[in-house]
């Protein structure tokens, strides 16, 4: 196990840079068109709509146009678009509801962009590690994190000041990030070395000094997605390289299961009523469903409507 410590000042605002993404959700819009099935025809949206994340506080769904140097803000109610926001090279995003602010990675300039919910402007920029692909928030105690692809780094961000509070070294290619809220663990996919980074992170002295312990899980082939079901303490990989789902019993820190999935897992979710846990595969347009309670595979389910 590996420990970091981080101090720093609130008041001065020193921090410093020695630490290594809401589940990163990969998004698409269908843009335009007739309904297919009964649903709705698409929404106009930029170019190349990646990063997408939802405040159910306030009805409004924010998605990255990582082609347009924009996020559009789209109304709930309406199913239209409400704003549009600039940023630079937008990815990858993640919300804080309870003070409605929108956190944007922004890969080619290394920094992460922060948005007021409440006036559609970027307030901030805040320079992590080297492109950040993947954010997510803690929103009760206000800590961000980014997964640096390019330096093997997580960035802590403390989200009350707006700063970094350092990089830490995790696996190489770190791809996605998620938390137990529960537990204060942080699960990193490191795509790059078949690993996941499992990160306890705690506060002393008020908010001054950041604590991270940290150990390291080997998973599948290629893991570049996870998502955690944190009733039960599970934690679910995707590993495109062997399309497999690693399953991690977060109390053990152990991996437990490996699930056979579609080809290139790349995204997924947790239902958190059923336990169910959805996995996008990029390579044969198919969701597999996986049960909560089992742990094996359910269904498939091809959701290609370009054969339609």
């Amino acid at each position: 196990m590996k420990i970091y410590e981080f101090w720093y000042s609130e008041e001065i605002g020193r921090y410093p840079i020695f630490l290594p993404t809401v589940l990163k959700l990969i998004s698409s819009l269908i843009v335009g068109g007739a309904d297919h099935q009964g649903a709705k025809p698409g929404i106009l949206v930029s170019s190349k709509p990646y990063g997408l994340d939802v405040n159910q506080k306030t009805n409004l769904v924010y998605v990255a146009d990582s082609g347009s140097n924009q996020i559009s803000v789209i109304d709930g109610t309406r199913d239209d678009i409400k704003a549009n926001i600039t940023v630079n090279h937008p990815y990858a995003l993640a919300l804080d509801p309870d003070y409605d602010r929108l956190y944007v990675t922004n890969g080619p300039s290394n920094s992460l962009s922060v948005i007021d919910g409440d006036t559609f402007r970027s307030v901030d920029s805040i320079k992590v590690g080297k492109a950040p692909n993947a954010v997510v928030v803690d929103p009760g105690s206000q800590w961000i994190f980014t997964a640096n692809h390019d330096d093997n780094t997580v960035s802590v961000i403390d989200g009350v000041n707006d700063k970094l509070v350092g990089n830490v070294t995790v696996g190489k290619g770190p791809s996605d990030l998620a938390i137990d809220l529960v537990t204060k663990r942080l699960y990193v996919a490191n795509s790059g070395s078949n690993t996941v980074s499992v990160l306890d992170y705690f506060t002393s002295h008020g908010r001054t000094k950041f604590v991270v312990q940290m150990t390291t899980l080997r998973v599948g082939h290629f893991p570049d997605c996870v998502a955690v079901n944190q009733d039960v303490n599970l934690v679910y990989v995707c590993n495109g390289g062997d399309n497999t789902v690693s399953v991690i019993n977060g109390s053990t820190e152990k991996a437990i299961n490996n699930i056979t999935v579609g080809e290139d897992p790349v995204a997924a979710s947790v239902d958190p009523s059923s336990g169910k846990v959805y996995v996008a595969n990029y390579d044969d347009d198919k969701i597999s469903v996986i049960s909560g309670t089992s742990d094996n595979l359910t269904k498939s389910v091809r959701v290609d409507i370009r054969q339609a």
